[in-house]
C-alpha cells in the first residue's frame, strides 16, 4: 500500500479480475472504467485488502476478501480490483462439502453390498436400478469432491 494514497468513491476501475467477476457478477469489461463504488458499494478509503460486506451486482449483500491496488492517483485515481470469497465463506463451503460427503460415502457403501448380493438375492432389474444410484451417487462425489478442492486452492489450507 502507498501511503497517502485513498481510495475515494469517484475511483475508476482499471483492472478486475476473473475472482471479482465471479463474486460481484460483473464482467471485467462491465467494470473497467467504471467508478468502483458504483460497483460495490461502499468502499473503504486505504487501499490494501479488505475482508468487508460489498454489494453483488443483483444488490445482493455479501462477503469477500477484496484487495485493492491504487495505479494512478492524479488526475484522476484508477485502482486494480481482485477478489476472492471471505475465508470463512470458504471454510463452511468445505465443512459442508464434509458433512454431505460423509453420509454418501456410506450409501455408495451399502449400495455395493446389497449390489453384489450380500443382503439377499437382486433381481436384473434390482441390479440396473441399484447400477443407476451408484452412477449418480459418485457424480455427486465427484462434485462435492471438487467444492473441497476448490475450497483449498481458493483458500489456500487443506481443507481437511
Amino acid at each position: 500500500m502507498r501511503e497517502g494514497i485513498e481510495t475515494p468513491p469517484t475511483c475508476v476501475v482499471l483492472a478486475w479480475n476473473r475472482g471479482a467477476e465471479a463474486l460481484f457478477g460483473y464482467s471485467a469489461s462491465a467494470a473497467i472504467g467504471q467508478p468502483l463504488a458504483a460497483l460495490v458499494g461502499e468502499v473503504p478509503a486505504d487501499p490494501g485488502e479488505h475482508v468487508a460486506s460489498w454489494r453483488h451486482q443483483s444488490g445482493a449483500p455479501m462477503r469477500a476478501d477484496v484487495v485493492m491496488r491504487v495505479i494512478a492517483a492524479a488526475p484522476e485515481p484508477y485502482i486494480a480490483v481482485s477478489a476472492r470469497p471471505a475465508a470463512a465463506a470458504l471454510e463452511n463451503l468445505a465443512t459442508l462439502a464434509h458433512e454431505l460427503r460423509t453420509p454418501l460415502n456410506t450409501i455408495i457403501g451399502f449400495t455395493e453390498l446389497v449390489r453384489r448380493g450380500k443382503a439377499g438375492p437382486v433381481t436384473e432389474r434390482q441390479q440396473e436400478y441399484l447400477d443407476d444410484s451408484l452412477t449418480s451417487a459418485r457424480q455427486l462425489l465427484q462434485r462435492i469432491n471438487g467444492v473441497l478442492d476448490r475450497a483449498r486452492r481458493d483458500g489456500g489450507g487443506d481443507g481437511e
